[in-house]
């Protein structure tokens, strides 16, 4: 389950999304550059015009809704103190299991070591009863 995660500024880093601020402006961003856009139509099509740039770091406190290629609300703000929280299932921002896994192999050896040791003290415990007798 993606819902509910936390987004910031990093996780940013590494997609290319559009973003709408609490003033209604619209800004696609690119990795850590953030450029400022608006749409015009062109013969009955939208035609997306760029006319400013920032960095990310800059306008994300001022992110209210963060948007997927499909034009989707995947991320939102609720007040301008409030936290960037996931409010859909997405592609960009997963949890990652890996800790999960490399527990399990360490359980693994552990348990191994604990069958080796329980072996050797059975067959010490058998080799000294045979030598007492």
């Amino acid at each position: 389950m993606t819902k509910g995660l936390a987004v910031y500024v990093k996780d940013l880093a590494r997609i290319k999304t559009t973003v709408q601020l609490f003033n209604t402006q619209h800004w696609m961003i690119e990795g850590e550059n953030a450029y400022r856009y608006t749409t015009l139509f062109e013969k009955g099509k939208p035609k997306k015009i760029f006319f400013g740039a920032a960095k990310t770091e800059t306008i994300f406190p001022q992110i209210k809704l963060l948007f997927d290629q499909k034009e989707r609300v995947i991320a939102q703000r609720l007040n301008s103190n409030g936290r960037l929280i996931t409010t859909r299932e997405n592609k960009y921002f997963k949890v990652r299991n890996h800790r999960a896994e490399r527990a399990l192999e360490v359980y693994a050896l552990i348990t191994a070591i604990e069958e080796k040791e329980y072996e050797e003290m059975i067959q010490n415990y058998w080799y000294q009863e045979r030598k007492r007798a």
